[in-house]
């Protein structure tokens, strides 16, 4: 009767994420130390989601199936193909039995435990849970910035390159053209 908290992707979601980040590996000229850098902030981001995902099968494990109970669901994912934001939700039932969430913010996280009955039980636990949630989620959130900074740098980067090929050609054809003048002018 609890509220299912599995994972929300569905099998076409899944395989768009290896895509998406092929595309932040592969810029042309990318050295492979920037590369690695990539691979390893994603395989941090990866631990940590699986992680978020531990804490969510705790909180499922250790609260009864009552109006109040705490999870975490996720937002879609991004076009990036990062996993969807987590959320802290507060589960309850509707009139008609069917189970239903509220966004409950991020924010406090200890502060959001249940004590009292029937959650009294699993109070300390769901503290101990809520403690290292807010450890995770705000050290996801700084990666997630860094990677988005670190590809706008890398698009800004590889913008300037084009600049600079483009002023390259320019340049060359001016020094072509302004050759081929002087050589018909001293010819006179």
């Amino acid at each position: 009767m609890t509220p299912d908290l599995e994972d929300d992707l569905t099998p076409e979601e899944e395989l768009k994420v290896a895509p998406v980040r092929a595309r932040f590996l592969s810029r042309p000229g990318m050295p492979s130390e920037i590369a690695e850098k990539f691979h390893s902030m994603f395989d941090l981001l990866d631990r940590l989601d699986s992680q978020i995902d531990a804490c969510n099968d705790a909180l499922n494990a250790c609260q009864p199936p009552r109006t109040g109970k705490l999870g975490i669901r996720r937002d879609k994912p991004t076009r990036d193909g990062i996993a969807g934001y987590p959320r802290l939700v507060e589960w309850y039932r509707t009139n008609g039995g069917k189970w239903l969430c509220k966004n409950i913010g991020n924010n406090m996280l200890t502060r959001k435990a249940k004590s009292a009955p029937p959650f009294d039980g699993s109070y300390k636990y769901v503290i101990r849970i809520m403690t290292e949630l807010n450890i995770l989620f705000l050290t996801r959130k700084n990666l997630i910035e860094h990677l988005t900074n670190i590809n706008r740098i890398l698009d800004s980067l590889s913008h300037a390159d084009t600049k600079i090929c483009e002023a390259e050609s320019v340049i060359t054809d001016i020094q072509a053209d302004s050759y081929r003048m002087l050589e018909s002018k001293w010819k006179l």
